[in-house]
């Protein structure tokens, strides 16, 4: 845990950025209040938290507004951070459940396809990590509301300058980047990013879909792969099929939860690099702008932070 001040506002512009197209694909309001408030805590955990809040609320939430919102607290040493949906709600009787790893409420409404039931034990888990706790207030039929109290930053640290080396790498337009990946937040992130970047982006959640879209589309420009996929495929030989497909060498990454010495070598001996998850975004901007502007340099580098 990396304990240190930060601007709650740049976190909740990063979740902005995440998961706004789900929510305009699903007809859904995504509403992110503007904060000034500043955080003592781990933003990347915080992140963490906040990204599978925002998700399951997304998916369980069929019509409406799902808000999140921060507000200080009476005393001024603590702000209390919510996340509220308009969705198909929880039980009384399933509320401690909830929190269980693989534990699914039995809904009509819910199918194999919104996850394995863990992300709610994951929150509860990174948030005891961090000192904190989740709160949950929620009926079926009424919505649901998530709180976690944070402490505030007793100081702002001065805004670094930044030297001219250490500015964006300004990034070619046009191209088209393929994430392949199975788990949907991860998917949506690194395609946010990309996007964001000035690619066009193609996101598949298996081989075959990753597949079936260099066929109807042609192969991409660049490849970014989980190492671990569905269906027991790992992203080495997903990322050597799909070069099959293309006839041709697409530059590629790979990213992983871990980074055991046998993975890094293996990652090494075929020529990919290996990003570390959560993949920090500066590391892979600066990695995808030489896979597509040096392909050759980018080659063998593996990264362990």
């Amino acid at each position: 845990m990396q304990v240190q001040p930060f601007a709650l506002n740049e976190l909740f512009d990063k979740l902005r950025s995440a998961m706004g197209s789900t929510a305009r694909d699903k007809g859904l309001r995504l509403r992110i209040r503007p904060t000034s408030a500043w955080l003592m805590t781990d933003a990347g955990q915080l992140q963490r938290i906040l990204l599978n809040l925002v998700g399951n609320a997304l998916a369980y939430t069929p019509r409406g507004t799902v808000l999140v919102s921060c507000r200080l607290l009476a005393g001024g040493s603590l702000a209390r951070v919510q996340v509220w949906d308009s969705g198909i709600g929880i039980a009384p009787e399933h509320h401690k459940a909830v929190f269980k790893d693989y534990f699914q409420v039995d809904n009509p409404a819910r199918s194999n396809s919104k996850g394995l039931g863990l992300g709610l034990h994951i929150v509860d888990l990174t948030a005891r990590l961090l000192g904190l706790s989740v709160q949950l207030r929620s009926n079926l039929g009424c919505g649901t509301r998530f709180t976690i109290d944070v402490p505030l930053a007793t100081f702002r640290p001065a805004a670094p300058v930044l030297p001219s080396e250490s500015l964006p790498l300004p990034m070619p337009r046009g191209l088209v980047a393929m994430v392949l990946e199975d788990d949907r937040l991860s998917r949506e992130a690194v395609a946010s990013l990309l996007g964001g970047w000035g690619f066009e982006v193609h996101s598949a959640d298996s081989l075959a879909v990753a597949l079936q879209l260099i066929e109807d589309q042609g192969p991409p420009d660049v490849l970014v792969s989980d190492y671990r996929l569905a269906d027991w495929v790992n992203g080495m030989d997903a990322i050597r099929q799909l070069r099959a497909a293309s006839n041709r060498s697409i530059p590629a990454c790979l990213m992983s939860g871990t980074s055991t010495p046998a993975l890094v070598q293996a990652a090494r001996d075929v020529g990919l690099t290996l990003l570390q998850k959560p993949v920090r975004p500066a590391k892979l901007r600066a990695l995808v702008h030489r896979l597509v502007m040096e392909p050759g340099r980018a080659e063998s580098q593996v990264s362990d932070d």
